[in-house]
């Protein structure tokens, strides 16, 4: 079942609400293609806070506010596996 801004791990419930809502994105994406839920949150929880650190103010409420979003094809550095996320620059 993917997670949702009200139904997400236990580990993300600290996280500020845009980067939260980020990595609940993320990590559904990586679930989807084929992580462990183990392996997806810290993954996740990293990029999101990478993409709101580097996020414009507008770039961040436009995210949170609307779901039409692009998608981006990233590879991770460690194993290589591709996966898509959302970036807004």
């Amino acid at each position: 079942m993917p997670w949702t801004m009200d139904n997400y791990p236990s580990s993300l419930k600290n996280l500020d609400k845009a980067v939260r809502k980020k990595a609940i994105e993320i990590s559904n994406a990586l679930v989807q293609d084929g992580y462990d839920e183990g392996e997806a949150i810290p993954i996740a929880t990293s990029q999101a806070k990478e993409w709101v650190s580097n996020a414009t103010k507008k770039g961040t409420r436009r995210f949170f506010y609307n779901m039409q979003r692009p998608l981006r094809a990233v590879q991770h550095r460690q194993t290589g596996q591709s996966y898509s996320i959302v970036l807004y620059l």
